[in-house]
C-alpha cells in the first residue's frame, strides 16, 4: 500500500489487492486477524500483539470501512480495559 501511494504505479495496487484478499481469506477470524503458515494457511498464532493496531488504518486506506470499524473497535476494548495493547 505504501509503494501505491509513493508511486501511483496500477500494477503495485494490484499486487496489494491480491495479498489484501489472500489476508481477509486466510488470517481474518471475525474482527481479529491471526498469523498463519504462508504455505497452508493454518493458523500458527492466535494472540493480540500491538503492532496489529496498524491494521485497521491500513483497511481505511484500502476503503474497506466496514471492517477497520470492526477491527479498532476489538483493539479499543482491549486498550480500555488493560490501558494498553499487549504484546505477545
Amino acid at each position: 500500500m505504501k509503494a501505491y501511494v509513493l508511486f501511483g504505479r496500477d500494477e503495485i495496487w494490484k499486487m496489494f489487492q491480491s495479498a489484501y484478499i489472500g489476508v481477509q481469506k486466510y488470517f481474518r477470524h471475525s474482527p481479529w486477524y491471526h498469523e498463519a503458515d504462508m504455505r497452508t494457511g493454518t493458523a500458527t498464532y492466535w494472540q493480540l500483539t500491538s503492532l496489529q493496531a496498524f491494521w485497521p488504518g491500513l483497511q481505511v486506506l484500502v476503503g474497506d470501512i466496514e471492517a477497520a470499524n470492526s477491527s479498532h473497535r476489538e483493539f479499543f476494548k482491549v486498550w480500555k480495559k488493560y490501558g494498553v495493547l499487549p504484546e505477545r
